[in-house]
């Protein structure tokens, strides 16, 4: 969590009158066809060198800066004859393309000067993290407002690596800020249906279908033949046309079934018309918090949170996963699912995480290092802690290194070349040698600091992250950058892994607020989890769902997607769907709903239960019986995921006797020896007749999943 001081606000006000609306492009030469004309070459007097290329991404010519000295020096254009021509409030497709030689951030904004406020806004914006030396598109949306007189409208582009100030040459063309009517992607002038962001009705926006050139497709249609619908793959920020970029795929090839089963489940949540955002609780001082902002969060609204957040990291205090597992593995066993934070400690001086003090990272990346050799033993207890939870097959969301552009901890704020090797190092010792493989790894910035430091700029790789995180504290939760179009850039499930109210922190915050932020603003998002409360000074800090007001309110929402709610076993398989069914909340202990558990005690394990269709909660007798030369059986015909396997022993004296004479996947039928023969019905009953011709035959029934 960041305890923010002063934030630099964007207020979008609506006022003054409109004008005409039209389809331009409200830059002048935004390709610079002109040269630089209508354009104020910034920085020039420092230094910086403008030569007008035709290496151009549109047309014959471009603009190329070098030797800058600033993150903002390069080509700015007062836009504000043309803005006041549209009109206050106008919503504006806006793009532009770059080229650059090195990895960094670029973004488009406007300096705005009315007579109510200084704002400055975010237009696009896009880290540009390996497709250098060529031309990249960057493209954003937003409503342009003012409040009484407009004095300026500066459109400004901030290019380089920000933390480490490096500044490389780029090259600026097809500079566009063109009114987007339906706010479909498609500027009007190339929009055939300037006025219906759906033309055809198929539930994907036209600037999407475009952008992949799929204009008529249908929506339930999967153009790429990877399994999943174009819609499926609009909600996943995938690719529909490459059946390589599909929703869903773990990091970790390893990963456990469970752990592929619930990202599915999360990819998939935002397609949905409702019960499509998980709701969760973070808790700190565990015992206390999980009674009071938990358990009384679950008897006043008669439902619990589908997310328990707890954290391994305490200021001044060891790893505390012995405390956290109980109610961790509790809370696993009663339906629920774990999101796990760690922020390590100084590992050069022993201190807490927010110590900052004798950093050096190549001495942190050098074997036999004293800061080195800490964290990989801070490594190691925190990998002691999460194989508790993998042997009890629990899903762990594990987000490590947590708000990376903030600057209140050790390893925030850094260089991208000094924190994303320290994420990828933590993710590869903690899967590949510790063998992980029920972690799903998230990555989280923070809301606050986007101005300055985006929430993209440290992202380490869609090969090391699951999920896309983006912590958010804010009073009304509507945020002054596009989280929704900056997160598809990223194929990633999205997440708000921590957050609450910014400033309104006595408990008159509605909990409501955070509905009406998803839906309208970033309605892919899976899941979100509220901060705790906590004491501060004389006050409380109220950021809990319990402490603030309507927590009935929105578990009551449509969307809203409580413990009760979870269905992401379904995802495991025909089995897991049973264990739902048949466990409910008691579906995730293993213990009641494993396979190999008997619950009501009658000699017959679950999958054998599932397998012949019996009652795992009624004591009962096995659909197994003897038949004239052979054996019959009912088979659940739902349990598509079930293998049988008919075995035959001529003299239970030698148990090495028994053989396979039947064999059943659902996949390719019945195989079978050729005295055999077998009859199953529609109903699922089944007889495997076998023409031995011993005095005594004995034959039993295998059951396994593949």
């Amino acid at each position: 969590m960041y305890r923010r001081g002063i934030q630099i606000a964007v207020f979008c006000l609506f006022g003054g009158t409109y004008g005409h609306a039209s389809i331009s492009n409200i830059v002048n030469n935004g390709s610079f066809e002109q040269g630089p004309a209508g354009w104020v070459l910034f920085g020039q007097g420092q230094g910086t060198q403008y030569t007008v290329t035709n290496s151009a991404a549109d047309g014959a010519s471009a603009l190329r800066a070098a030797n800058r000295t600033n993150l903002t020096y390069h080509a700015t254009q007062n836009i504000i004859t043309n803005l006041l021509a549209e009109g206050s409030g106008v919503y504006y497709g806006t793009e532009f393309s770059i080229n650059m030689d090195m990895q960094g951030s670029a973004r488009m904004t406007l300096q705005m000067i009315d007579s109510v406020s200084t704002n400055l806004l975010i237009l696009a914006e896009k880290i540009i993290s390996s497709d250098t030396s060529r031309w990249v598109t960057v493209r954003g949306g937003r409503t342009i407002s003012w409040s009484g007189t407009l004095s300026l409208a500066s459109l400004r582009f901030e290019i380089g690596q920000i933390t480490e100030r490096v500044y490389p040459p780029a090259i600026l063309d097809r500079i566009r800020l063109v009114r987007d009517t339906d706010r479909d992607g498609l500027t009007d002038d190339v929009d055939a249906s300037p006025s219906d962001a759906d033309s055809n009705t198929n539930a994907i926006p036209d600037g999407w279908e475009a952008l992949f050139s799929l204009p008529s497709v249908s929506g339930t249609a999967d153009s790429d033949g990877d399994g999943f619908s174009n819609v499926k793959e609009f909600w996943a920020a995938t690719n529909p046309t490459n059946a390589l970029s599909k929703p869903a795929q773990p990091v970790n090839t390893n990963a456990t079934p469970e752990a592929r089963a619930f990202l599915s489940y999360l990819a998939a949540l935002p397609a949905q018309p409702s019960n499509r955002v998980l709701v969760g609780q973070v808790v700190t001082d565990t015992a206390a918090d999980y009674s009071n902002q938990v358990v009384t969060l679950a008897q006043q609204t008669g439902r619990w949170p589908a997310i328990l957040g707890v954290v391994y990291d305490m200021i001044n205090g060891p790893i505390n996963h012995p405390v956290i597992t109980p109610f961790a593995t509790n809370w696993w066993n009663s339906g629920g699912v774990v999101h796990v934070q760690w922020n390590p400690d100084n590992p050069w001086n022993g201190g807490f995480s927010g110590n900052t003090n004798n950093i050096d990272f190549p001495a942190l990346f050098t074997p036999g290092s004293p800061s080195h050799t800490n964290y990989m033993a801070m490594l190691d207890e925190v990998a002691l802690g999460l194989k508790t939870f993998r042997d009890a097959n629990m899903v762990v969301l594990f987000r490590p290194l947590n708000e990376c552009n903030s600057y209140q901890n050790w390893y925030q704020r850094r260089a991208r070349a000094e924190y994303i090797p320290l994420y990828r190092w933590t993710f590869d010792y903690l899967t590949k040698t510790q063998g992980l493989d029920n972690l799903l790894w998230v990555y989280d910035a923070l809301d606050g600091p986007h101005l300055h430091v985006p929430v993209t700029y440290y992202y380490p790789g869609d090969d090391v992250v699951d999920v896309f995180g983006v912590n958010t504290y804010d009073d009304d939760w509507v945020l002054p950058f596009d989280l929704d179009r900056l997160s598809r850039d990223y194929p990633k499930p999205l997440a708000i892994p921590e957050g609450g109210p910014y400033s309104i922190l006595n408990g008159s915050f509605n909990n409501l607020t955070y509905i009406n932020a998803i839906s309208n603003g970033f309605p892919r998002l899976s899941y979100f989890d509220t901060y705790n409360s906590f004491p501060f000074g004389q006050t409380n800090k109220y950021y809990s769902l319990i402490h603030n007001i309507g927590s009935s309110n929105l578990f009551d929402h449509p969307w809203i997607v409580t413990r009760e709610e979870l269905l992401w076993r379904t995802y495991l398989g025909p089995f897991g769907a049973w264990q739902l069914q048949q466990f409910a909340t008691n579906a995730n202990n293993p213990v009641i709903a494993g396979g190999a558990a008997d619950p009501d005690a009658d000699g017959i394990v679950n999958l054998f239960e599932y397998a012949t269709g019996t009652d795992p909660d009624v004591g009962d007798q096995s659909t197994l019986v003897p038949v004239d030369s052979g054996v019959a059986f009912h088979h659940n015909t739902a349990a598509t995921d079930i293998v049988f396997s008919v075995e035959w022993n001529p003299d239970l004296l030698q148990t090495n006797q028994w053989q396979a004479i039947a064999h059943k996947s659902y996949a390719s039928g019945w195989f079978t020896n050729a005295s055999v023969w077998v009859d199953e019905q529609a109903s699922g009953s089944v007889v495997v007749v076998h023409s031995a011709t011993n005095p005594a035959n004995f034959y039993r029934l295998g059951i396994s999943r593949p």
